[in-house]
């Protein structure tokens, strides 16, 4: 099927019955494809978020928070939680049975631009690796809309990109305190 015959069927599907004003159905965009089928209309946003859930080692947090600082999300969302993936957690031996334990996990939930989701995905796998079984896992879902709570504003300016804080090597930080109480 062609690009104008897909488009005619976009446009034929989702007319208003009945006589009246011409209501123009969704709109097939090639680039948004991979997102949403290719077609949306007013009441369907392109995703441009990306949500990273990744499940770390709790060791490795510290690293993965200076990793994304590096790379301007300093912002995330941490839970903690418990669990085995193929290493099936350690075994504990009891009197009268074997059982498998659950691990402490951590899990990153990282709101991101779609633009910049392999990089803060690199960043993280660099710094969460240690090459034994039991590092993590990454999943990355698309985000449809986000509203800062505060403000109401809405999309993709809300995620957006912190550039990193570099000091100069000659001058140390301010002091927080107030000089004189």
């Amino acid at each position: 099927m062609s690009f104008s015959q897909l488009q005619e069927v976009a446009r034929s599907s989702h007319r208003a019955p009945g006589p009246g004003p011409y209501k123009p159905g969704p709109v097939f965009y090639p680039e948004a494809a991979e997102t949403d089928g290719g077609f949306f209309n007013r009441f369907s946003r392109r995703c441009v978020m990306r949500k990273i859930e990744a499940v770390i080692r709790p060791d490795k947090l510290d690293s993965v928070q200076e990793a994304l600082r590096t790379v301007g999300y300093p912002g995330v969302m941490v839970t903690q939680l418990v669990g085995h993936g193929r290493q099936h957690g350690g075994q504990d031996q009891w009197p009268l049975e074997l059982r498998e334990t659950f691990l402490p996990k951590l899990k990153l939930e990282i709101i991101v631009a779609a633009a910049h989701q392999e990089k803060v995905v690199e960043a993280v796998v660099k710094a969460a690796r240690t090459g034994e079984p039991g590092d993590g896992k990454i999943f990355i879902s698309d985000i449809r809309d986000a509203i800062r709570v505060r403000t109401g504003e809405r999309g993709n300016s809300i995620v957006a990109l912190v550039p990193p804080k570099v000091e100069s090597p000659g001058k140390s930080p301010k002091s927080s305190r107030r000089r004189g109480r």
